[in-house]
């Protein structure tokens, strides 16, 4: 191919001037798009490692939710547990009140 016979502005220089643009320019444009998919790349992988980060806190906080979950069923069961013995120790109490009342009334009768 002979530089000389196109019909380029500048002649030679003006034809290698053109190709070395070009050349140029596909190198320009092939290493903006390499950087484009790098950040792209690395923002994707940013996106993933904040998801699995989200994803380890939120079973972390449902593991403490569970767990106080099973204090506070414990600690109602306990508190039930206690309401019964109170129960069970005021019906006592009112079995020995009445038990020491009737001794009382009889003790106030034969002292009479």
């Amino acid at each position: 191919m002979d530089l000389t016979t196109m019909n380029v502005p500048g002649g030679t220089g003006g034809a290698l001037g053109f190709i070395v643009a070009a050349i140029g320019g596909a190198i320009w444009f092939i290493r903006s798009a390499w950087r484009k998919d790098r950040v792209e790349g690395a923002q994707s992988q940013a996106e993933i490692d904040i998801i699995a980060r989200l994803s380890e806190q939120l079973d972390k906080a449902n593991a403490r939710e569970a767990l106080a979950n099973q204090r506070a069923d414990l600690a109602y069961k306990e508190r039930n547990e206690a309401f019964a013995v109170i129960g069970e120790l005021k019906a006592k109490i009112g079995g020995l009140e009445a038990q020491v009342q009737a001794l009382r009334e009889k003790l106030d009768g034969k002292a009479t």
